[in-house]
């Protein structure tokens, strides 16, 4: 790089068009089926449109392909201008621009230039500044990386504020000046309490009836995320509300688990299990190894379970149970084996993730008159349903939709995680209930459904984020780790000297990150290649392959 006259750059920006009127491309300028042919980007089926429009449904989202089903279009419209969209959060600020820059690096550069000649000298001057730098590729076409600071984390799948409507929201702005827990388990804590409210008064078929209730896992900080509050505030809501509800502490036994549901048919419970090891603990030991296997059965809300034994047999008539449980996120590798995860006890879980609120030095408790206002307004509509819910008209239509989409996407899931995620959509079943119930409708509406279709594509983020590298050694996580973080990054490509500092902060050493980089090089899963920075180094780039 070599300082020229101004003379020389006011020539240069004099060659480009001057502002004036926006220049409309249209469809004849530009081939969208062109660019989409030789870019390998697959359209599944374009949709009925406006006269003169076009939307075409991707097969899957360019920047994160594990983005399936329905989420990422590209819009064409009358006058050629085209838009793309991923509705997922992480690609919320993704547009068309991107999308060109992301398969013809310089694109938006050069469009600059053609735009407004004076842009030159602001690119020029960003060049030139080493703060800047960015890795060129060997034909000098710019290309984008991610430093480890601006890397997507856990913390980007948001929780949907969708969810917060109605009684839910009147349930947050109650009990969230109480505590600083996270409001992700705050939603839960009534999820599952309206839940058990309602019992077995509503299901929907799928094909056997799916009931209301819940099986939650908390993950957060000892202490800090205050789990064992969520637990407390559940409680105490189905104490003001009356319902006839065995809060049960602990598990020790199967015996003692169907003995506790065999005093009365249809008996409602909680079963409220603080630390996560300590059930699992108990599951494992010898003479208790059936608790699992009982979990399973009763989360399926069935007609019977017994416990035969000669002397005195024990049978619970339609038990109805939910289960809250938490452990600290850094005992997770250490509490599952891979038999966990592939065996379906996982996928029974709403896996429920959130950062703590800020410190409240002083808290304010729920009033009387708040808790039973709300209490009295859950068993209102409780007692207003009765029998198999309904799709209204247009949520049956989305549903078949969503359903196909879904099923079609997890073609491409590996066993474990296909195991992990087999059962969101009774998960979203279940949530698009309850918020009809607590709505006052004897339908699933529209809008009931997607709040639950939201959430429950954040709850489906969540499994694989937090469970995808259990059973697996430590030299096989720190390469699905890169993986993860290269396919997450912008142009899906980081300079090694970031990605190695972003893997280090996972727990990997250098060492190990050294040879998981040969092994996936060796298989065609990365591609390594020295380039030349504006400054004249030479770094090294990693780029998912």
């Amino acid at each position: 790089m070599k300082p020229v006259s101004l003379d020389l750059l006011k020539k240069v920006a004099d060659m480009a068009k001057k502002p004036g009127k926006a220049v409309q491309q249209t469809r004849q300028d530009f081939d969208l089926d062109t660019f989409l042919g030789k870019h390998g980007i697959t359209v599944k089926r374009e949709l009925p449109w406006l006269a003169g429009q076009r939307k075409l449904i991707l097969e899957h989202c360019p920047f994160n392909a594990d983005h399936t089903g329905t989420s990422a279009a590209i819009l064409q419209f009358e006058d050629g201008a085209i838009a793309f969209k991923c509705q997922h959060n992480s690609c919320a600020g993704k547009t068309w621009p991107d999308l060109r820059e992301l398969f013809e690096p310089g694109y938006q550069e050069r469009k600059q230039i053609a735009v407004e000649g004076g842009a030159i000298l602001q690119s020029i001057h960003h060049q030139t500044d080493t703060r800047h730098e960015t890795p060129y590729e060997k034909e000098d076409l710019p290309v984008s990386c991610l430093a480890d600071d601006e890397a997507e984390t856990p913390s980007a799948n948001h929780f949907p504020e969708s969810a917060w409507t109605g009684l839910f929201a009147d349930w947050r702005d109650i009990v969230s000046t109480s505590t600083e827990a996270s409001l992700e388990s705050l939603w839960v804590a009534f999820l599952v309490a309206s839940g058990l409210v309602i019992g077995r008064r509503v299901w929907r078929m799928s094909p056997r009836p799916l009931f209301p209730n819940f099986y939650v896992l908390l993950l957060g900080a000892t202490g800090d995320s205050r789990k064992s509050t969520c637990l407390w505030l559940a409680a105490e809501f189905l104490k003001r509300v009356g319902e006839n509800v065995k809060m049960m502490e602990g598990l020790v036994s199967t015996e003692g688990l169907v003995e506790a549901l065999a005093g009365q048919e249809e008996t409602k419970a909680l079963r409220y299990a603080d630390e996560f090891r300590a059930l699992l603990s108990v599951a494992r030991r010898k003479g208790t190894q059936d608790i699992l296997p009982r979990l399973n059965i009763l989360y399926s809300c069935p007609d019977r379970s017994a416990v035969d034994r000669v002397k005195n047999p024990t049978e619970a008539i339609r038990p109805f149970v939910s289960l809250i449980s938490a452990t600290p996120q850094e005992y997770v590798d250490d509490l599952l084996c891979d038999l966990d995860v592939t065996g379906g006890f996982l996928n029974r879980f709403l896996i429920i993730t959130g950062d703590e609120q800020a410190p409240k030095p002083i808290v304010k408790t729920p009033s009387g008159d708040q808790w039973d206002r709300l209490a009295m307004r859950v068993q209102l509509a409780a007692q207003n349903v009765d029998g198999h819910m309904e799709f209204a008209p247009d949520a049956l239509k989305r549903w078949k939709s969503f359903y196909v989409d879904w099923r079609i996407g997890r073609r491409k899931l590996n066993y474990r995680k296909a195991q992990l995620t087999a059962r969101i959509f009774e998960h979203v079943l279940k949530i698009s209930t309850i918020y009809a119930v607590l709505n006052g409708e004897d339908v699933i509406s529209l809008c009931n459904l997607n709040i639950a279709i939201d959430v429950g594509a954040w709850l489906e983020a969540n499994t694989l984020q937090l469970f995808t590298t259990i059973g697996m050694d430590q030299f096989s996580k720190c390469e699905h780790t890169i993986l993860d973080v290269l396919n997450k990054a912008h142009n899906r490509r980081m300079w090694r000297r970031d990605l190695q500092r972003t893997i280090g902060s996972r727990g990997f050493n250098a060492e190990i990150f050294n040879r998981a980089i040969r092994a996936l090089e060796m298989n065609d899963q990365v591609a390594c290649y020295d380039v030349s920075t504006s400054s004249g180094r030479t770094r090294t780039v990693i780029r998912y392959a």
